[in-house]
């Protein structure tokens, strides 16, 4: 397939399912993570396949091959909001945050709370009324209902930039 992105977990090709013709986003575990990767991967899978609403790109399959991880999303053609930020209009703009949130609430509602949303995150495809905003990534996504370690630790997830101060 096509490379289209890739971040510290592995890296995302375009690419077509050779039984369905379907075009999906296959996000591939670096092969150095190991172990870890692969239990990242199973947790993102998990909490990914929980949500079905427009304004997320949902999770089709995920699986392992030769040691690697694998997740397979829906294709989501279309710039990212941060390659188009200085583009939007202000009702753009308003559009944008109002699907976010719809998205968010509905993620947060199912219990995952996404942990990482940055402009790099979301993606305006082309819809019928306009762009249409379409969350991606849950890699560092959580459960809600999870126990938190109460303990201080020295090791914080997120885009620098873009983490939350709390």
């Amino acid at each position: 397939g096509t490379p289209i992105g890739s971040g510290g977990a592995g890296q995302v090709y375009l690419a077509d399912h050779v039984e369905t013709g379907v075009v999906g986003a296959l996000k591939v575990s670096h092969a150095k993570l190991g172990a870890a990767a692969r239990h990242w991967f199973r947790r993102e899978a998990a909490l990914a396949a929980r949500l079905r609403h427009p304004y997320i790109v949902p999770l089709l399959d995920s699986g392992e091959f030769e040691e690697r991880s694998f997740l397979v999303y829906e294709h989501a053609p279309g710039p990212t909001a941060a390659e188009v930020a200085d583009q939007l209009d202000l009702e753009g703009i308003i559009s944008v945050g109002r699907h976010l949130l719809e998205a968010l609430r509905y993620a947060h509602d199912a219990g995952v709370v996404h942990c990482d949303i940055t402009p790099s995150n979301v993606i305006l495809t082309p819809g019928t009324k306009g762009r249409e905003t379409r969350l991606i990534d849950f890699g560092l996504a959580s459960a809600r209902d999870e126990r938190r370690d109460l303990q201080v630790t020295s090791s914080v997830s997120g885009t620098p930039g873009y983490i939350s101060p709390e």
